[in-house]
């Protein structure tokens, strides 16, 4: 009678303890949101980076001459292919969170100097081309310091199958933002200038986000990373011992991957303006439909 007893008096306190605190699903919430921002967005700005170029050539038109587009798509190319190959020995050396505050960044200044193009004494050239060479840096070291940060935190709350579906649909969402800030200030009649300075100012509002997150990481979050290899060169030489040939052929691979994203940025827009712009076109509009036009080409 006392064990059936005590057996109704633990189903009763069962009853009334919820299998969930109250507190938890919103912290829960919030620990995955900020797993998300730590890796994956900063792969969003890069795709935004990448594709917001050519919208921002085709609204300088009046400005840039086509070698200065050129310039200013390649000059982004050059801080990525910089950084990438350093990226992830920095990484090792100065740990993801150090490594990752220094890409977000190089992101943030390169997009306020970019914004600030034409307002100073110094050349809009110059410095359009000096803040694109550092958002290049920032991005390009995006890749070494987001896999080292999914992999290196001890949180559950994110599976790392979610980790790569998340970073895929940034890099596929991220791009098209850029349009729903020029279309909108098109419609309501801004200046192209206004337009081409919001879309590079908000190149550098994923890496302040980013920033803030890992400002607040503490290492203790953080996984021992395997200790750092004495002679880099003599352990790769190791690893890639008889895959040398797939070694080199995936670096050339990548770096043309590279150079034709580039060369779509710097001559894409030429090409769709000389085809849309044509003199039956309605002149009024033809900005606007170059752009919606790239929207869909870059998806």
């Amino acid at each position: 009678m006392i064990d059936n007893r005590l057996a109704r008096e633990q189903q009763q306190v069962d009853e009334k303890t919820p299998l969930v605190s109250s507190g938890a699903s919103p912290s829960r919430a919030w620990e995955q949101c900020r797993i998300l921002c730590l890796t994956c967005l900063g792969q969003g700005g890069l795709g935004y980076c990448i594709t917001s170029a050519g919208t921002v050539i085709v609204l300088m038109g009046d400005v840039l001459s086509p070698a200065q587009q050129g310039l200013f798509a390649s000059s982004f190319l050059a801080g990525t292919l910089a950084a990438q190959p350093i990226s992830g020995v920095c990484t090792d050396i100065l740990g993801p969170r150090l490594a990752g505050l220094i890409a977000a960044a190089c992101v943030m200044f390169g997009a306020c100097i970019a914004t600030t193009a034409g307002l100073g004494p110094i050349s809009m050239n110059i410095q359009l081309v000096f803040g694109r060479i550092l958002l290049g840096l920032g991005a390009g070291s995006e890749y070494a310091v987001s896999a080292s940060l999914a992999t290196l935190l001890k949180s559950d709350a994110v599976s790392q199958r979610t980790l790569l579906l998340a970073a895929t649909i940034f890099s596929i969402v991220f791009p098209g933002l850029q349009y729903l800030i020029v279309i909108p200030m098109m419609s309501f009649k801004f200046s192209e200038g206004a337009m081409w300075r919001s879309l590079l100012a908000a190149s550098g509002l994923p890496a302040l986000i980013v920033f803030c997150f890992r400002l607040g990481l503490d290492e203790t979050e953080l996984k021992a990373p395997p200790p750092a290899p004495q002679n880099y060169g003599h352990e790769l030489s190791a690893s890639l011992k008889g895959k040398k040939l797939q070694f080199v052929g995936l670096c050339v691979s990548w770096a043309l991957f590279s150079v034709n994203t580039a060369s779509m940025m710097a001559f894409g827009p030429v090409i769709l303006q000389e085809l849309l712009n044509s003199p039956e076109s309605d002149a009024e509009n033809a900005d606007l439909q170059d752009v919606i036009f790239m929207g869909f080409t870059n998806w």
